[in-house]
Formats: structure tokens, C-alpha cells, sequence
């Protein structure tokens, strides 16, 4: 279930090809079943792509509004639409609310507006969401998907409306983590950083898998759990091990992570805990490492192999949840679901150093709305 979760978010990540005026396809080429002889219509601004002549000319695009800048203090985001991104979903999926379908498309176009991606920081719970797109923008959507959005896809960096939106700002971790948060020391944005707080994060692993075995211990879970995790215990040691020698070979001295007591908490603190930064955290990480291991510059292979141990630990992660979730009351058991599709709802922190081989922000949304899909069809089966 792990490994395929990880492909299929792979597979839907493909980041959006730049697209330039000589890109655009020539009236000579339009499909016979389009039966379309438009005209080209002009740019809205100097620099942006053509619209591509296969599809139906945009009506209303002169009219749309100009965005507002992005203020991050007042939460407030905003950004042109582009047919890459309207045309993500298609037209089923805008359909299927029974509520507010104009409301659902907005909040999509947030979620993928790359300026809602402040540094750490990322939008959550929208409160306000305000566009303006193209008054045909259906018959333009229905027309890609029905020629082939990923044939189609270098030339659809055009406009087609404006989003505006605001809400709550939130901080999402990934990676397993201890119950009570360790301190860690800053670090300089370098390759040695970057190993560096990566054996930071490592020797965090060490510490909360060995929380999780006490707590195991005194629960008296089945054998083949606490066996398991003594085992992903060693091999998290090793990656520290690994991290710390990188960050040594890149001029980084140290990696201090000052650890709190073991943490006593309840078996529904600890299923909610290993949902959330085990079935979510460890499997996001895994994702996220397997995508670094074919676009680093260098130690991919390293890479590698932190990204199969963790696709290993994200499958112990739900096994642990079948069996804490059979020892919990249905009351708590929904309680545990429903803060794992809260998580779900907003991206996570992320650093984008596309330098050491990590997603762009504009990959990273693919990479997240798909993955979020497919973790919320697994809850829900």
C-alpha cells in the first residue's frame, strides 16, 4: 500500500514545463474533431505564451482584474490563475459539490497559488476566497481534458483569472518526531547544514522509536510490532551515523539535539501522535526523499537509501495504526481520523532548496494534493 501511495504521488508531481510565445501549436495542427478556427487570441502582457489555437478563444479575459501583492503579515495571498492550473481537475471534480461549486474552485486555485507558500509558513482554513476567471472557462477546461491535458500541458501557462484569498497561517511537521518536541541548534543553509539538521532529525528518530518501544513494552502489544521497531531503532542509528559524517565532510562541527525525558501519554495520544507524523509524516518523507534521490547533484545515493528505510518505517507506521485504532472506542478511533484529514487539508513545511535536489514550491502542490488524495481514500476505505 506504502510503496504504491509513493508512486502514485511521483507519477502526479511532474512539475509544469516553462513555456515560450515559439511553443504555441499552429492553426495546420488543430485536431479534426475540434472543428475550431479561431484566431489566436493576443497576450493579456508582454512575455506571456499564446493561447494555444486547439482550443476555444477565451471570452472575458480582458476584463479580469489586476491582483493585489501578497501580504504575508495580513495573510493575504493573491496570484494569476493559469489554464495549467484551472485545468488540474477536471470537470467532474468542479462538479461534484452539491454545495457551492464556484466556492470549491476557488479554494482549489488557493490551494495551488504558489504565493500562499510563505517560507515555512502555508495558508490554512480559508476564510475569504475571491476570483474572477474567464466567463468561458468550463468550455475551455472540458476542451483540454478531452485533447489531453498532458499533451496539452507546456502550453497551458497561460491566463485565465485572478485568486485572491486569506486565512490562518499554520506550520505542518513531517518525519516522526518525539511526543515531547526536542530543541535543536540553527544551522547554516549549506550542504553541511543541510546534513547536519538531517542527523539532528535522525538522532530525533533514535530517540521517539525508542519512546514508542516503551510504550509498546508496558502495552503489551504483539511481538512482530516491538521486534520491528527495535529494528528500525539500529537502522535510524546508522542514518545519524551517515548524516553526521556528511555534515563533517561538508565543514559542519556539530549537531546538537537536546532531548526531553521518554513521555508518558495515553494510547490515544500515542495513535494520534503515530498517525499523524508516522502514516503521514514518515510516508510524506518518504515521497519527498525519493524525489531528492533523482534530482540531487550529488549523493543520490545516500539518498536512496534513506528513502527505502523510510518507506520501510512508514509501513511500520500502518501496521502500529491498525493495531492502536483496534484498541481504541469507535468514538476515539473517529476523533483520530478526523485529525489526520485536518493535517491532510494544508501543505507542510517545506524548504524548496531545488539546489539539493528538493521539489519547487510549484512541484511540492502537485506532490501534496496528490499524496493528500490518496491517504484520504485510504482513511476512508
Amino acid at each position: 500500500m506504502v510503496q504504491q501511495l509513493i508512486l502514485n504521488t511521483l507519477m502526479a508531481c511532474q512539475p509544469k514545463l516553462p513555456v515560450s510565445p515559439e511553443q504555441g501549436i499552429g492553426v495546420k495542427q488543430v485536431p479534426e474533431s475540434t472543428g475550431s478556427s479561431a484566431e489566436v487570441p493576443p497576450s493579456t502582457r508582454a512575455g506571456d505564451p499564446p493561447w494555444p489555437s486547439t482550443l476555444p478563444a477565451p471570452i472575458g479575459l480582458d476584463r479580469l482584474r489586476t491582483f493585489k501583492p501578497t501580504d504575508i503579515q495580513l495573510q493575504h495571498f493573491s496570484s494569476r490563475v493559469l489554464l495549467s492550473d484551472l485545468s488540474y481537475y477536471n470537470l467532474e471534480f468542479y462538479e461534484q459539490s452539491e454545495g457551492n461549486p464556484e466556492q470549491v474552485v476557488c479554494e482549489r486555485m488557493c490551494d495551488l497559488n504558489p504565493d500562499s507558500n510563505a517560507g515555512p509558513w502555508y495558508l490554512n482554513d480559508i476564510e475569504d476566497c475571491e476570483m474572477d476567471l474567464i466567463e468561458n472557462w468550463r468550455e475551455v477546461v472540458g476542451a483540454v481534458h478531452e485533447q489531453g491535458r498532458e499533451d496539452l500541458l507546456p502550453q497551458l501557462g497561460v491566463q485565465v483569472g485572478v485568486v485572491q484569498c486569506s486565512g490562518g497561517l499554520i506550520r505542518v511537521m513531517f518525519g516522526r518526531e518525539a511526543t515531547t518536541p526536542a530543541q535543536y541548534e540553527a544551522l547554516d543553509d549549506d550542504w553541511g547544514g543541510y546534513f547536519a539538521r538531517l542527523a539532528q532529525e535522525e538522532a530525533t528518530a533514535v530517540f521517539a522509536f525508542t519512546e514508542l518501544l516503551d510504550h509498546l513494552q508496558r502495552w503489551e502489544a504483539p511481538a512482530s510490532l516491538r521486534d520491528w521497531c527495535e529494528q528500525i531503532i539500529d537502522e535510524e542509528r546508522v542514518h545519524a551515523l551517515m548524516m553526521s559524517g556528511l555534515a563533517h565532510r561538508n565543514g559542519q562541527q556539530s549537531a546538537v539535539v537536546q532531548f526531553p525525558e521518554v513521555n508518558r501519554v495515553s494510547m490515544k495520544e500515542m495513535a494520534t501522535h503515530n498517525a499523524l507524523t508516522g502514516c503521514i509524516g514518515e510516508t510524506w518523507s518518504a515521497v519527498l526523499l525519493r524525489y531528492q534521490a533523482e534530482h540531487a547533484p550529488k549523493y543520490n545515493g545516500v539518498f536512496k537509501r534513506i528513502a527505502k528505510d523510510e518507506t520501510s518505517h512508514a509501513e511500520f507506521s500502518w501496521v502500529l495504526h491498525e493495531w492502536l485504532m483496534s484498541q481504541l472506542t469507535e468514538d476515539d478511533q473517529a476523533e483520530v481520523l478526523e485529525t489526520m484529514r485536518e493535517m491532510l487539508s494544508s501543505l507542510p513545511e517545506y524548504r524548496c532548496a531545488q539546489q539539493i535536489g528538493e521539489m519547487s514550491s510549484e512541484v511540492l502542490g502537485l506532490a501534496w494534493n496528490s499524496f493528500s488524495k490518496e491517504v484520504r481514500t485510504i482513511l476512508a476505505a
